[in-house]
C-alpha cells in the first residue's frame, strides 16, 4: 500500500488478506467483501469506483481486519474525499 492508501487500496489489501487466510489463490470477490463487512455488494462497488467513500464505522472495521490504527484509516478516507489541497494535507497530518 502507498503512504496514504486510498479506499480502493484498503479494499484490495483486505481482499488479498482474506483470500490468504481462506487458502484461496486470488483475492476474494466484492460479494465476499460485502458479506464480511456486512454491507451490500453495491456499496463495495461504489467504494471501489470512488462514487462514495467508506464511512467511519466501516473504515474502523477495515482497519481492524487489516490490523491498522482506525484513526489512520479514517484520516486517509477523509483526505481522499477532501475537496482541496489544504484539507487533504490536514487529514494526512492527523
Amino acid at each position: 500500500m502507498s503512504t496514504y492508501p486510498t479506499t480502493r487500496e484498503f479494499l484490495d489489501e483486505l481482499a488479498q488478506q482474506i483470500a490468504h487466510r481462506e487458502g484461496l489463490p486470488e483475492p476474494v470477490s466484492d460479494y465476499r467483501l460485502a458479506q464480511i463487512l456486512q454491507v451490500s455488494k453495491q456499496a463495495v462497488s461504489k467504494w471501489r469506483t470512488g462514487k462514495t467513500y467508506l464511512g467511519e464505522e466501516i473504515a474502523s472495521k477495515v482497519a481492524e481486519r487489516l490490523d491498522l490504527d482506525p484513526v489512520f484509516v479514517v484520516s486517509c478516507v477523509h483526505a481522499e474525499r477532501a475537496q482541496n489541497v489544504a484539507l487533504r494535507q490536514l487529514w494526512r497530518t492527523s
